[in-house]
């Protein structure tokens, strides 16, 4: 392999590989549990895909926040998640330097009422089938994704980039519930399901970015590939409570396997505005329209918006 970009022609035809055959949940269905678990994910691949992007001129420090507004929902459930992100650039050699980041995403949980299907992959009461019917009557909760990140950055020479980095993050979810009825069963209740807890997570990655080609006087574009692999895989998380009962766990608790976080491959396209430095992140908007409904089943098309400037 040469240190030319050239190889981005192979790389995107892997990744979109990687994407059309990627992770999806062994369960079927629009259960709650499963669309839950996907607004969560979600969120995280939307980060993955704007992480810090290197400067063009490796050889001088640089500043950049950026901006951003996620968007999913499935079934009965939304989650709008607004972005922000913080980056520094500190070059170390004539061919690269230090990229040191840190963001804070905000979940936003909310919700429809309407009829779903509550089949809890975490535990259930012994009193209650596998699966059943319920009305949902209100959704709400927040949750807190924040992290850092560093990533060394290296000038091909073709002039594009390459970034070997890791992100610490917490992905804090301090309310997800959902109150419902139970429909049909021989005596329907009144109850609630909450997928409130916290997950830790290190999260190795590598970026290969292709020179910027001019488009315009004052635009230009460049090609991303990304891949992100968030360390541990555990078991997703949640509580069940109504008349007489109140059971709490994960789905490694009960055999049901680790589902929560998953591995991210992303394709992304970056325009940049020459004179003020503005990048507004085309691919991840794209990823999050086209992609993702393939990646995560049973969520409707996810909306995310990011641009970033240097300061």
């Amino acid at each position: 392999m040469t240190m030319s970009f050239r190889i981005g022609a192979r790389w995107r035809r892997i990744a979109a590989a990687f994407v059309l055959a990627g992770p999806t949940s062994a369960m079927a269905g629009q259960s709650v549990d499963f669309v839950a678990e996907h607004l969560l994910e979600v969120p995280m691949d939307m980060r993955y895909g704007v992480f810090a992007h290197a400067p063009q001129d490796l050889l001088e420090p640089q500043w950049r926040v950026q901006f951003g507004l996620g968007r999913v929902s499935g079934a009965n459930l939304r989650n709008t998640v607004p972005m922000l992100g913080l980056s520094r650039y500190i070059p170390a050699s004539p061919r690269g330097g230090w990229l040191f980041a840190g963001f804070f995403d905000r979940y936003r949980f909310s919700g429809d009422a309407g009829p779903a299907s509550m089949a809890p992959s975490f535990g259930n009461a012994p009193s209650l089938p596998g699966a059943f019917d319920v009305q949902i009557r209100a959704v709400d909760g927040s949750a807190d994704h924040v992290g850092l990140s560093l990533a060394r950055v290296h000038r091909l020479d073709s002039g594009g980039t390459l970034q070997f980095g890791l992100a610490v993050e917490r992905l804090d979810v301090a309310r997800f519930r959902a109150a419902f009825r139970t429909t049909g069963l021989a005596q329907d209740f009144d109850g609630a399901v909450d997928y409130a807890g916290v997950y830790d997570i290190f999260t190795p990655f590598v970026s290969a970015e292709s020179s910027p080609r001019s488009l315009s006087q004052d635009w230009q574009g460049h090609w991303l590939v990304r891949l992100a692999w968030p360390l541990p895989r555990v078991g997703f998380k949640g509580r069940l409570t109504g008349p007489g009962f109140d059971v709490s766990g994960d789905t490694t608790d009960v055999g049901g396997g680790k589902h929560i976080p998953d591995p991210f491959v992303g394709l992304g396209y970056t325009l940049e505005h020459r004179p003020s430095g503005l990048q507004i992140d085309i691919g991840a908007t794209l990823y999050g329209l086209v992609l993702e409904p393939r990646v995560h089943r049973e969520i409707g098309r996810a909306l995310m918006l990011s641009f970033s400037l240097p300061f």
